[in-house]
């Protein structure tokens, strides 16, 4: 697998994640085994149950997460990360969403890796400021830049690396109590049950999302299997499928 197609397959899987995982976005993970009793079989795609949610979109459409890293690549690859740009386009698309996409307006909000981990910092904390966010921006970011540079490296070695190169990134910005939960969210031993995926509570938080990534990233199971077992708890399914 060369360069080309492994970049491709990162951003196909983002948006094919993020499109899949809307399914069951926002539904306990009971609700999503009352809809779809068979764990068996692959929850459909694009012609899954419609929720009052995800009603608002066309079937197999993806969300504000792809459309934003839409704006984040080509901010990237047109302008050298230039944050203001992204600023620029980020409230454009607020506005006017993707026209080309027929869409009315937004829905939500690399050569080396120093540049990978400063524009990402920079652009996380255009829209969410907070350490942890940074945080789990900087992993995701790390872990694919290491498996685009060095794909054969053993995964557990690679995501050691990732941890800890994040953890040193943040610094003291991020409180000891969250260092121990990044370590624990993005441990080896984590289950999706233990992630509580679908705790209406603290859906959406960002540990939660990144430890999403982290379980598909060391998945045995085929791309859509992992998915599906992935959106089948329910929860911020659409971002974390992205």
């Amino acid at each position: 697998m060369n360069l080309i197609d492994r970049l491709l397959g990162c951003a196909y899987g983002q948006a094919l994640g993020d499109a899949y995982g809307l399914s069951t976005e926002f539904q306990k993970h009971c609700e999503v085994a009352s809809t779809y009793p068979d764990a068996t079989q692959l929850i459909p795609f694009p012609n899954y149950v419609q929720t009052q949610h995800s009603a608002r979109w066309i079937r197999g459409d993806w969300t504000d997460d792809t459309d934003q890293w839409l704006l984040l690549m080509e901010t990237l690859s047109e302008h050298d990360g230039d944050v203001k740009i992204f600023v620029r386009k980020l409230n454009m698309w607020i506005r006017h969403g993707f026209p080309e996409f027929d869409d009315f307006g937004g829905l939500g909000l690399g050569v080396n890796v120093a540049k990978v981990k400063s524009t990402t910092i920079q652009m996380c904390q255009t829209t969410h400021f907070d350490p942890r966010c940074v945080a789990s921006c900087v992993a995701v970011c790390l872990a694919i830049a290491y498996i685009i540079r060095s794909p054969d490296d053993d995964l557990e070695s690679l995501i050691g690396r990732v941890q800890q190169e994040t953890l040193t990134t943040v610094g003291d910005d991020l409180l000891p109590i969250y260092r121990e939960e990044f370590l624990w969210y993005t441990s080896q031993d984590r289950t999706l049950n233990d992630l509580r995926l679908d705790d209406k509570k603290v859906i959406g938080y960002t540990f939660k999302c990144l430890a999403a990534g982290f379980y598909g990233l060391r998945s045995t199971r085929s791309f859509q299997e992992t998915l599906n077992d992935l959106i089948r708890q329910g929860g911020d399914a659409d971002t974390n499928g992205a």
